[in-house]
């Protein structure tokens, strides 16, 4: 009997320890230039970690029955019944030492992601949040320092994926919804101070996802648009930050949802696209002073999603997303006339796409997915634009380092854009680099991975 436990014991040792070297395996992410290696720990522990524990049981129980020098066991059985008590038992104590030993590794560790949030803190540096990877809906944080080195930041009380994430202008970050696994738009919104080393979890929030959240002139937080659980997608909201809390703005003319903003010269804000419960209706503008809305002159952007970006001279671009089909367009919007334009476009650059606003006025389009006819697999791409709004004119710019896309581009106090994370088709990145606009070229920014 002895033999028969030493065994078990020893089975479920082996077997706990590979569960929880196979299981961070497959939760750790190498991706480094674009090649992801993952592995799986719930098949290489049925596939490899069954015989093994079998193998360990075995061996364990011969040497005790070879120290007791017995010959009364049904050593046929045995091996297996040790294998069949070991392996739901070491698989479920692996289980719990990889939840425990395995998420305060993960904050220093493997970063790969797409969805998340970017945002320039007051002080120069820049905070990354969030986002999905390879497992899921992420918590941790990264910040590039002034230095350009990329350290550890606060861990969010809850991970989220498609969050907004606003510098409130007096040092402070405002998380604002998103989603995180298995649930919908997260209810609670989330803050952090400056200098605080955790975020705090607000008591409110504005519960939904994919929406737009624009700093208005006088400090609020202005928020539209998104995916809604409740479903009243004409519904605003403003953020006070003195109070931390939401109240309704003025519900917009026309209900549409997955909608973008941007801010106008004069303060306004132009809403545009989205999901319509019938046919498209033209964009509206939000005038916070007057807590009023207006239709604009055309429809401006009529589908799901569009891009938008506030322009030095106060006009606003907008690009419209598009399917398979390749039918993206570009427009720019000028309040003062209340005139919609056309602006040109990248003829296959449907979605995924990033924009940066440059010091001389161009506009920084980068990498993406681009399909081409007849070919129904988009394509990741490496390449960028450099579209004037002045002069209506784009050119080919350098490429990235790599190819990706769900990335995000934010414009650094220098008038360099820092291009971070994202995906391709081997698998998310971990990875950022910079565009120089002086020099037209792109450098590498280091790892949100932390050695």
């Amino acid at each position: 009997m002895r033999a028969i436990i030493i065994g078990v014991l020893a089975a479920i040792a082996a077997g706990a320890v590979l569960w929880f070297l196979t299981d961070a395996a497959s939760r750790s992410e190498l991706t480094r230039q674009g090649y992801a290696v993952a592995g799986n720990g719930a098949f290489v522990f049925a596939c490899i970690g069954i015989p093994i524990i079998t193998a360990v049981g075995w061996a364990g129980f011969w040497i005790q029955f070879i120290r007791q020098r017995r010959r009364d066991y049904a050593v046929s059985a045995v091996p297996t019944v040790i294998g069949i008590i070991a392996v739901p038992i070491s698989a479920i104590l692996g289980l719990v030492l990889t939840n425990i030993i395995y998420p305060p590794y993960a904050r220093d560790a493997f970063q790969a992601r797409a969805g998340h949030a970017t945002v320039l803190l007051d002080n120069g540096r820049v905070l990354v949040t969030g986002g999905t990877g390879n497992h899921g809906v992420l918590r941790t944080t990264r910040i590039r320092d002034a230095d350009g080195r990329w350290i550890s930041g606060p861990i969010m009380a809850i991970g989220r994926s498609g969050q907004a994430a606003t510098a409130l202008g007096d040092g402070r970050v405002l998380i604002s919804g998103g989603c995180c696994a298995g649930t919908g738009a997260i209810g609670r919104d989330e803050i952090l101070d400056s200098g605080a080393t955790a975020f705090q979890l607000l008591d409110s929030g504005v519960g939904r996802k994919s929406h737009s959240a624009i700093r208005l002139a006088d400090g609020r937080v202005f928020a539209v648009g998104g995916e809604s659980p409740s479903g009243d997608v004409a519904a605003a909201l403003l953020f006070d930050p003195s109070s931390r809390a939401w109240t309704p703005a003025e519900r917009m003319l026309a209900p549409r949802e997955s909608v973008a903003a941007a801010l106008q010269g004069d303060g306004t804000v132009v809403v545009a696209g989205g999901f319509l419960p019938s046919e498209p209706r033209d964009a509206e503008v939000y005038d916070p002073k007057a807590s009023r809305w207006r239709t604009t002159s055309g429809p401006g952007p009529i589908t799901p999603g569009p891009s938008a970006l506030s322009l030095p001279d106060g006009r606003t671009l907008w690009i419209s997303r598009a399917g398979l089909r390749g039918d993206a367009r570009a427009q720019i919007y000028d309040g003062g006339t209340d005139r919609w334009s056309e602006a040109p476009w990248p003829a296959d650059l449907i979605d995924g796409f990033s924009l940066a606003g440059l010091r001389d006025g161009r506009v920084l389009i980068a990498g993406g997915v681009a399909v081409a006819i007849g070919v129904e697999t988009p394509d990741t791409l490496q390449r960028t634009w450099l579209l004037d709004p002045t002069t209506l004119t784009i050119v080919a710019g350098p490429p990235m380092r790599q190819p990706r896309s769900l990335h995000t581009a934010t414009t650094l106090r220098d008038g360099t854009v820092l291009v971070v994370a994202g995906f391709r088709k081997s698998g998310y990145l971990d990875d950022a680099e910079i565009y120089d606009p002086a020099s037209n070229t792109w450098k590498d920014a280091g790892s949100l991975t932390l050695s």
